[in-house]
């Protein structure tokens, strides 16, 4: 395959899963792949851990900057591959994602993004659930909940420099940007394929920072209206757009084929 696929690995002080989280992407059967890690300016060993993989990089560096957003910009301008994506420093790709993604775009050459389910998982690794999700609705992803998983999705150069690029929220640069490519009139995909585990624990930042998390949300929201909607017409939308969510995905998964992925292979390789 000569489609290449970028990744970009932000990260802070996390070198308890940082080796993990390479480990997950250097050993994907697609090559070629292109990695960049962008540190902050770590204080414990997450340069050295870094060095470990330096053959496999890109590029890398241990510097100040403006927090996770900004780590992330910088690293997409490092980056060269027809599709991007970034991988936190404590989750993981699960085998074969870099491979499964490439087909789809091969496969639907209009298709925009990319986007797959994902693995709950511990602190440690183990695997707690599978958060299986549905195609893109964009009423339901702008009111009720940005459901499409960030470690699972990937889209085009393009579309990401012709929508400006990822801009600096401390938890909804997602959702931001998928609004904007949403604006833009992308094209998404859903697999029905576990790519990538998400950790999940109390001093996580997702977990941390849900009230921060819900305000850059309504901030993202009012942007794209051009208005700002009341309280209670924000929480009243909010708890209707769920409710075809959930009706959706009952339906998804008892009527159409999932991808099982193994547990214990997967756990196997968090191991190694």
């Amino acid at each position: 395959m000569g489609m290449r696929i970028s990744v970009v690995v932000p990260s802070m002080n996390q070198a308890k899963t940082l080796r993990a989280t390479l480990q997950s992407i250097v050993s994907q059967d697609l090559k070629p792949y292109e990695v960049v890690v962008i540190d902050g300016g770590s204080k414990d060993e997450s340069v050295e851990v870094i060095k470990e993989f330096e053959q496999h990089l890109h590029f890398w560096c241990s510097e100040t900057d403006g927090g996770q957003s900004a780590g992330i910009a910088k690293g997409f301008r490092h980056c060269t591959g027809e599709i991007l994506c970034w991988l936190n420093s404590d989750d993981l790709f699960t085998p074969g994602t870099l491979r499964v993604v490439a087909e789809s775009f091969e496969r639907d050459p209009l298709c925009d993004v990319v986007y797959g389910d994902m693995l709950w998982l511990s602190e440690s690794g183990a695997v707690l659930g599978v958060k299986r999700e549905i195609g893109m609705y964009p009423q339901i992803m702008l009111w009720g909940h940005n459901y499409i998983a960030q470690p699972s999705t990937f889209w085009k150069h393009d579309l990401y420099l012709k929508t400006g690029g990822l801009r600096n929220f401390e938890c909804g640069m997602d959702f931001d940007l998928w609004v904007r490519f949403i604006r833009a009139g992308a094209r998404f995909k859903h697999v029905p394929v576990v790519l990538s585990g998400f950790r999940k624990y109390a001093s996580q930042k997702t977990q941390r920072l849900r009230n921060i998390s819900d305000r850059d949300h309504y901030r993202i929201l009012c942007e794209h209206l051009g208005r700002q909607p009341s309280k209670f017409e924000w929480t009243a939308k909010r708890f209707f757009w769920r409710i075809p969510r959930i009706l959706l995905k009952a339906v998804q998964l008892k009527y159409l084929p999932q991808n099982q992925f193994p547990k214990t292979q997967f756990q196997e390789r968090l191991q190694d």
